[in-house]
């Protein structure tokens, strides 16, 4: 008897052992005490960049789990200011005053001489939780100090956008290392130059009113320009950009406004583009004859789509009847390598499609007229 004892104990005791690493809520917690914390044994540039994954404010928290953490946050190669994560708990208000100081802390003038360059820098404002412009200002200031390649700077405006707030990228010599630029809802006072961003690649503005009237880049491959606010003072914006590959415009237009893109060269390396005109006028004024400010748009819009003669992938949302009173099949462009077409809301028959697109391949109709889709497929 004594004997069956023994060796059932015996049989137990793999399994107790086993539950002490396999139950994570339990005896697992304590083996892995035992063993030592071995994220904490990972390098430095390791953990910098998970800790980049977070967020600069989930970053800065993690410096409370030990000494070994206490400094890590300073050496992250992005920062990350999000106004949203300041929201007062139960209340629809943002905590200010704690996101300025956390603002001015991952921003301090101590770390432009011991932190690194950054590889990205962002910041989410809201109109309601930033006290002055001036504020931001200094932020992205001293951001920009420190060499980042991404920049993407947010501001929400929770009432008219008449006016954004104006946005100043300097030094010089720091935007000549970025790489991507993504400003939306801001007045940008910097020139798109050569000069100015000599190596960028990816540009989004959105939602901006940019008081120049050039974007001139030899590096530039992906632009999107969507809702721009346009004034009498700029009303055409001119585009150089001969090593580009994607465009995407999304310009709302009418009898009083209207921002045309104008390039004077050929656009020959985009490959994929995106057209997208947003008639404004009221519904009952939309198919009257365009005045000569909406006349001119839609002819600039026509001739930018001449240029792109090496488009493959092509969407075109607005060509309304109103706009192909100005596109006929004798104006409207030839595209001899183009594969697949996306027509959305357009008043387009299948005959000028079939004649100026010969090597079609995919087409798809999206909000289409029932009068057209009956000359397509009737």
């Amino acid at each position: 008897m004594e004997g069956i004892h023994r060796r059932e104990a015996a049989e137990a005791e793999p399994r107790r052992k086993r539950a002490r690493v396999d139950d994570v809520g339990g005896g697992g917690a304590v083996a892995a005490a035992e063993e030592g914390d071995r994220l904490s044994d990972l390098p430095d540039d390791l953990l910098e960049g998970i800790l980049a994954l977070l967020g600069s404010r989930q970053a800065v928290q993690t410096s409370v789990l030990s000494r070994r953490w206490r400094h890590l946050w300073r050496g992250v190669r992005s920062v990350d200011i999000d106004l949203r994560e300041f929201r007062a708990r139960g209340s629809a208000r943002f905590d200010s005053d704690g996101m300025e100081d956390f603002a001015d802390a991952i921003l301090s003038p101590a770390l432009l001489c011991s932190g690194p360059e950054l590889d990205s820098f962002r910041l989410h404002l809201d109109e309601d939780g930033v006290a002055t412009n001036f504020q931001f200002q200094r932020w992205i200031r001293r951001a920009l100090r420190r060499c980042p390649a991404s920049v993407d700077i947010h501001y929400r405006v929770r009432t008219s956008i008449d006016w954004p707030p104006a946005v100043t990228l300097i030094p010089a010599a720091a935007t000549s290392h970025i790489k991507t630029l993504r400003l939306f809802g801001l007045r940008p006072t910097v020139f798109l130059g050569p000069n100015e961003f000599p190596v960028l690649e990816d540009l989004h503005i959105e939602r901006c009113f940019y008081g120049f009237s050039t974007i001139t880049s030899s590096t530039l491959k992906n632009l999107a320009v969507i809702s721009p606010i346009d004034r009498d003072c700029v009303r055409e914006l001119v585009l150089i950009a001969p090593s580009l590959t994607s465009l995407h415009l999304d310009h709302p237009y009418g009898r009083a406004h209207g921002l045309r893109v104008i390039s004077a060269r050929s656009l020959a390396s985009v490959l994929d583009a995106s057209i997208s005109m947003v008639d404004t006028d009221p519904a009952n004024e939309r198919n009257r004859p365009p005045n000569l400010a909406k006349f001119d748009f839609l002819v600039s819009v026509s001739d930018l789509l001449g240029r792109l003669t090496g488009v493959r992938n092509l969407e075109l949302t607005g060509l309304t009847a109103t706009a192909m009173q100005v596109y006929n099949s004798e104006k409207f462009p030839v595209f001899p390598l183009l594969k697949a077409l996306l027509l959305n809301d357009c008043a387009m028959g299948n005959k000028i499609i079939l004649k100026q697109a010969p090597n079609l391949e995919q087409l798809r109709l999206h909000n289409m007229p029932q009068v057209l889709k009956k000359t397509w497929f009737g």
